[in-house]
C-alpha cells in the first residue's frame, strides 16, 4: 500500500503534492505506520475472546440466546471501532510528522541547498577567472623577461 504513493500525488490529509525528493521518506513513513497498524490490529483481535457459557435453555427465556449472540457481536464491533480509532490516531500522528518533514525539506533544506550551490558556483567561477588572470600575468612576465 505504501508503494502506491508516487510523485505528483496529493496527500489526502494535508493536500500537498508528493515530490520526487519527499517520495522515499513518505513511503518509508507509511510503511512504518502500516506495520504499526497491523501489529495494533493483530493485538486487538487477539485480546477479544469469549468464554462459553453453559446454561439450561429451560431456565431462561428464548431471547437470551439471541441476546448472547448480539452482545458478542456488539463487543466485537466495539473492539473493531477501538482498533480503527487507534489506527486513525497513528495515521494522523505519522502524517503530521511526515508533513512537517516534507515542509522542512521543501521550505528550508532545499532552498538552502540551492543557495549553497549558487554560492559555490560563484566561488568556482571566481577561482577560474582568477586562474586565467594569473596565467595571463605569468605569460606576460615570461614574455617581458624573454625580451
Amino acid at each position: 500500500a505504501y508503494k502506491a504513493f508516487h510523485a505528483g500525488m496529493e496527500c489526502p490529509a494535508c493536500h500537498r503534492s508528493v515530490t520526487e525528493q519527499s517520495l522515499p521518506e513518505v513511503q518509508a513513513a507509511l510503511k512504518k505506520v502500516l506495520s504499526e497498524l497491523y501489529a495494533a490490529g493483530s493485538e486487538q483481535r487477539a485480546q477479544l475472546t469469549f468464554e462459553e457459557i453453559s446454561y439450561d435453555v429451560a431456565d431462561y427465556p428464548l431471547w437470551v440466546d439471541t441476546a448472547v449472540v448480539t452482545l458478542r457481536e456488539i463487543a466485537r464491533l466495539d473492539a473493531l471501532v477501538k482498533t480503527l480509532r487507534t489506527q486513525v490516531e497513528l495515521l494522523e500522528r505519522e502524517l503530521r510528522s511526515t508533513a512537517q518533514r516534507v515542509n522542512l525539506f521543501e521550505k528550508v533544506k532545499i532552498p538552502e541547498a540551492r543557495e549553497n550551490i549558487r554560492v559555490i558556483g560563484i566561488y568556482l567561477g571566481d577561482q577560474q577567472t582568477s586562474a586565467v588572470v594569473r596565467g595571463k600575468i605569468a605569460k606576460k612576465k615570461l614574455q617581458e623577461a624573454a625580451r
